[in-house]
Protein backbone atom coordinates (compact mmCIF):
# COMPACT_ATOMS: atom_id res chain seq x y z
CA UNK A 1 0.00 0.00 0.00
CA UNK A 2 1.26 3.50 -1.32
CA UNK A 3 1.18 6.74 0.25
CA UNK A 4 -1.42 9.14 -2.15
CA UNK A 5 -2.07 12.52 -2.50
CA UNK A 6 -4.68 14.38 -3.09
CA UNK A 7 -5.21 18.18 -4.43
CA UNK A 8 -7.12 20.28 -1.92
CA UNK A 9 -7.87 23.39 -3.06
CA UNK A 10 -9.05 24.78 -0.03
CA UNK A 11 -5.21 24.74 0.75
CA UNK A 12 -4.03 25.26 -2.97
CA UNK A 13 -1.85 21.96 -2.27
CA UNK A 14 -2.05 18.34 -2.19
CA UNK A 15 -2.99 16.61 1.24
CA UNK A 16 -0.54 13.15 1.54
CA UNK A 17 -2.77 9.85 3.20
CA UNK A 18 0.29 8.25 4.17
CA UNK A 19 -0.20 4.26 4.27
CA UNK A 20 0.16 3.87 7.93
CA UNK A 21 -2.79 5.89 8.09
CA UNK A 22 -5.07 4.45 5.18
CA UNK A 23 -4.11 0.86 7.12
CA UNK A 24 -5.78 2.81 9.95
CA UNK A 25 -8.57 4.34 8.46
CA UNK A 26 -9.43 1.01 6.76
CA UNK A 27 -8.95 -1.21 9.98
CA UNK A 28 -11.07 1.46 12.33
CA UNK A 29 -13.53 2.74 9.98
CA UNK A 30 -13.99 -0.27 7.59
CA UNK A 31 -18.13 1.35 6.68
CA UNK A 32 -15.93 3.14 4.18
CA UNK A 33 -14.86 0.47 1.94
CA UNK A 34 -12.00 -0.68 -0.24
CA UNK A 35 -8.73 1.25 -0.26
CA UNK A 36 -10.15 2.29 -3.74
CA UNK A 37 -13.35 3.43 -2.57
CA UNK A 38 -11.94 5.42 0.52
CA UNK A 39 -9.32 7.29 -2.08
CA UNK A 40 -12.35 7.71 -3.90
CA UNK A 41 -14.04 9.08 -1.46
CA UNK A 42 -11.62 11.32 0.31
CA UNK A 43 -10.15 12.63 -2.83
CA UNK A 44 -13.76 13.92 -3.69
CA UNK A 45 -14.48 15.46 0.33
CA UNK A 46 -11.10 17.04 0.06
CA UNK A 47 -11.56 18.40 -3.80
CA UNK A 48 -15.20 19.60 -2.87
CA UNK A 49 -16.07 19.93 0.12
CA UNK A 50 -19.54 21.51 1.49
CA UNK A 51 -17.78 22.81 4.72
CA UNK A 52 -14.40 23.43 6.09
CA UNK A 53 -14.12 23.34 9.97
CA UNK A 54 -11.59 23.68 12.93
CA UNK A 55 -11.20 20.54 15.19
CA UNK A 56 -12.16 20.87 18.64
CA UNK A 57 -9.95 18.29 19.44
CA UNK A 58 -6.31 18.69 17.26
CA UNK A 59 -5.19 22.53 17.44
CA UNK A 60 -4.07 21.66 13.74
CA UNK A 61 -6.43 19.79 12.84
CA UNK A 62 -8.84 20.93 9.80
CA UNK A 63 -12.05 18.81 9.77
CA UNK A 64 -13.12 18.93 5.65
CA UNK A 65 -17.03 17.47 5.39
CA UNK A 66 -19.05 16.54 2.08
CA UNK A 67 -22.54 14.65 2.23
CA UNK A 68 -22.00 11.37 0.40
CA UNK A 69 -25.86 9.81 -0.68
CA UNK A 70 -24.07 6.65 -1.31
CA UNK A 71 -22.28 6.14 1.78
CA UNK A 72 -24.86 4.46 3.40
CA UNK A 73 -27.88 5.52 1.69
CA UNK A 74 -26.61 9.01 2.91
CA UNK A 75 -23.90 9.99 5.77
CA UNK A 76 -21.38 12.83 5.82
CA UNK A 77 -17.51 11.49 5.53
CA UNK A 78 -15.50 13.84 7.73
CA UNK A 79 -12.01 13.44 6.54
CA UNK A 80 -9.12 15.45 9.16
CA UNK A 81 -5.99 17.16 7.97
CA UNK A 82 -3.49 17.95 10.09
CA UNK A 83 -2.05 21.36 8.86
CA UNK A 84 1.62 21.20 9.42
CA UNK A 85 3.91 23.77 8.25
CA UNK A 86 5.77 21.31 6.32
CA UNK A 87 3.25 19.18 4.85
CA UNK A 88 -0.87 18.64 4.80
CA UNK A 89 -1.75 15.06 5.99
CA UNK A 90 -4.68 13.35 6.55
CA UNK A 91 -4.88 11.69 10.26
CA UNK A 92 -8.39 9.76 9.81
CA UNK A 93 -11.65 9.83 7.94
CA UNK A 94 -14.92 8.76 9.20
CA UNK A 95 -18.33 8.47 8.45
CA UNK A 96 -21.63 10.58 10.51
CA UNK A 97 -25.15 11.28 10.58
CA UNK A 98 -24.23 15.05 11.65
CA UNK A 99 -21.98 17.78 11.01
CA UNK A 100 -19.76 17.95 14.17
CA UNK A 101 -19.58 21.20 15.79
CA UNK A 102 -16.57 23.78 15.71
CA UNK A 103 -15.74 26.78 14.06
CA UNK A 104 -16.60 26.99 10.51
CA UNK A 105 -13.67 28.49 8.37
CA UNK A 106 -14.80 27.76 4.51
CA UNK A 107 -18.90 26.94 3.60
Amino acid sequence: MDNALFYAPYFRTNVILTSERRRHILFRHSDLGSQEQLDTIVSDTLRAPAIVQKSKTDEHGIVFVKWHPKLHNGKFLLVVVIDDPERKWVITAYSSHEIPEGEILWQ
